[in-house]
């Protein structure tokens, strides 16, 4: 008789949570007993629920997936399968010690592949094993090697971010966004004629987007930097961002110093 696989999704896009179910629902043997949208919830349904399996993002609010692992002991310690959006420093950490990844956007065969090794995985390791590797992926990527400091990682950057468009999930490529702006408790991505909402704080698309491209310019307000046509100066030390739209954007005092390194007015 086939073992039901206790399954948790711990990750902080709704979208990416529902893609997982969406894939999930085919398998048989899974049994999807929770969701946690950020870290510290996970870490409460990890502990909760005793998963055999979790689908946990890297990145997150409140704790990160290392985080939660972290702080969990061996033996409480499901197989877990990260999900990134990143693939340019973690990934290298995953591989070294035979733990699985799936990459954002999800794709079925990727997905399958994941799934059939954690099978095995759950059938073959003891939770302490697991427990050790999963040390060592944690001090891999925060420099906790022991000897000579690891190098310091690429920060990792998006290069594009899913939108909802009535039914259907859409690929929004981030050089292709002139700017986004704080509205309420999400953000609106600005793409020429078109406003597309997402679901992330501006301090969480500051920290993930490529800050070579991206500059947080206000408070409400990050712009592209190839979008920017001008910074015109209004007087009482106040300027304006005039983009190659048209667009005008308050240049904020607080992040002033990020394109007017040499302010005469200060």
């Amino acid at each position: 008789m086939t073992r039901t696989l206790k399954t948790l999704i711990v990750d902080d896009e709704p979208l990416a949570r529902a893609a997982l179910r969406k894939l999930l629902a085919n398998e048989p043997d899974i049994d999807v007993v929770g969701e946690a949208a950020d870290g510290i919830a996970g870490l409460e349904a990890i502990r909760r629920l005793r998963p055999d399996l979790v689908f946990l993002d890297v990145q997150m609010p409140a704790a990160s997936g290392l985080q939660v692992l972290e702080r969990l002991g061996p033996a409480v310690l499901p197989v877990v399968i990260f999900v990134t959006a990143f693939d340019r420093y973690a990934v290298s950490a995953f591989d070294a010690q035979a733990l699985d990844y799936l990459l954002k956007p999800l794709t079925p065969s990727r997905f399958r592949a994941a799934v059939t090794r954690a099978r095995a995985e759950i059938t073959r390791t003891e939770s302490l094993e697991r427990h050790a590797r999963m040390l060592a992926v944690i001090r891999s990527l925060s420099g906790e090697t022991g000897g000579a400091p690891a190098p310091t990682p690429t920060r990792p950057s998006l290069d594009r971010l899913a939108v909802r468009v009535g039914d259907r999930i859409r690929w929004v490529p981030t050089p292709t966004i002139d700017w986004i702006e704080a509205r309420r408790n999400q953000a609106r991505l600005h793409v020429g004629a078109d406003i597309f909402p997402v679901r992330r704080t501006m301090g969480q698309l500051e920290e993930t987007l490529d800050r070579q491209q991206f500059v947080r310019v206000h408070r409400t307000a990050i712009a592209n930097r190839a979008r920017i046509l001008e910074v015109v100066h209004e007087g009482h030390g106040e300027y304006r961002l005039v983009l190659t739209d048209g667009t005008r954007l308050k240049l904020g005092r607080t992040y002033r110093h990020r394109l007017l390194p040499n302010d005469p007015t200060q």
